[in-house]
């Protein structure tokens, strides 16, 4: 996923479908992706109902599906549990509560 591709734009939804926006601003996007990347996980089998959607729009015109919730995250087409803190889900609740 990605492969060094430059992310211009992260939509979040979340699934009760209350709110839905983009994230245009790099640091912001930039601060999200290290998160992401900090965060440690192991491959589950199944899955709850994960609480938001992103999607994440490349400058190649790529767009990859993310979607998160506390201790659980879906991500190129696998399942994986959180191990340890989830700062990546606390990034998204944090920006989501900030919206109207």
């Amino acid at each position: 996923m990605l492969s060094g591709e430059t992310i211009h734009k992260i939509m979040i939804s979340d699934n009760d479908k209350e709110k839905v926006f983009d994230l245009l601003e790099d640091e912001t996007i930039k601060s999200m992706i290290e998160a992401a990347s900090e965060t440690r996980l192991k491959k589950a089998n199944d899955f709850i109902n994960l609480k938001y959607t992103l999607y994440l729009y490349t400058n190649d015109y790529n767009v990859y599906t993310i979607k998160i919730d506390e201790d659980q995250i879906y991500l190129d087409d696998h399942f994986y549990t959180v191990v340890g803190e989830n700062g990546f889900y606390q990034i998204v609740e944090e920006i989501h509560n900030q919206q109207n």
